[in-house]
């Protein structure tokens, strides 16, 4: 009986152990998902700022030559 009464016993302590693991992990992961979450608002942030400014830049280029060669065109 005394075995068996160890055994438990050590049973008992790493199931306390893997819970303790699994806390952690939970934990974890969700650092993991806030950081994440603060990436993906980085990204659209600079997305939304940095390519549609550029994006804007060429259109406001484009229209330029455009309207540019166009008013050229009639003054001509």
């Amino acid at each position: 009986m005394n075995a068996i009464t160890a055994h438990s016993s050590q049973l008992t302590a790493h199931n306390s152990q893997l819970t303790t693991h699994n806390s952690q992990l939970t934990t974890h992961n969700s650092q993991l998902t806030t950081h994440n979450s603060q990436l993906t608002t980085h990204a659209d942030y600079v997305i939304g700022r940095v390519f549609c400014q550029a994006l804007k830049q060429a259109f406001s280029r484009f229209c330029e030559e455009v309207f540019y060669v166009g008013f050229r065109s009639e003054v001509a």
